[in-house]
């Protein structure tokens, strides 16, 4: 324990002093990010996109649905049920106030018929 408290206290002698926080100077670089804050809303906007979300009618997808919406984005909300598809981007729509539309994707053709909606508008 001697040892040891000899080597800090050698480590501690030979260190140059530390300086407080106040008395570095900010680059100047750093002023300008400071100037203009923006909220972690204003970072992450998504208003004006469109955002696919494949089984985002259920689980993982229906929360990543939920906030990809609450970020402004419009959802394409895409799974093997329609129906369940359409009821929840329905809700989603009205919930977050942003255009959603539920597509089904259990065959091929449905995934065409999903792809040209969405290039149609």
């Amino acid at each position: 324990m001697e040892r040891l408290s000899a080597i800090l206290h050698h480590m501690a002698a030979s260190s140059p002093p530390l300086r407080h926080a106040a008395h570095v100077p900010e680059p100047a670089s750093c002023a300008a990010v400071h100037e203009r804050r923006r909220s972690v809303a204003e970072l992450f906007a998504l208003t004006g996109r469109v955002a696919i979300v494949t089984g985002g009618a259920s689980g993982i997808g229906q929360q990543m649905s939920e906030a990809l919406a609450e970020a402004g984005a419009n959802v394409v909300v895409c799974a093997r049920n329609a129906d369940r598809c359409r009821e929840y981007a329905a809700e989603l729509s009205r919930h977050a106030g942003v255009r959603c539309v539920g597509l089904g994707v259990r065959r091929h053709r449905s995934c065409a018929t999903a792809a040209r909606s969405l290039l149609l508008g």
